[in-house]
């Protein structure tokens, strides 16, 4: 999880210095607040994912 979590973080960041945009701190907790969203989204995907299987197990 930690791992999605960086790896979309540089991603983001990245895209950003790519475009021109500064880094600004406002640009950058915004970037930080759509990475964790994304980070529960996979997570509550993946518990989601694992269970379903177990039940058809």
């Amino acid at each position: 999880m930690i791992v999605f979590a960086a790896i979309f973080l540089i991603l983001q960041v990245g895209l950003d210095l790519a475009q021109g945009v500064p880094l600004s701190p406002g640009v950058f907790l915004s970037r930080l607040i759509t990475t964790v969203i994304a980070t529960g989204l996979y997570g509550a995907l993946t518990l989601w994912l694992k269970k379903r299987r177990q039940r058809k197990d």
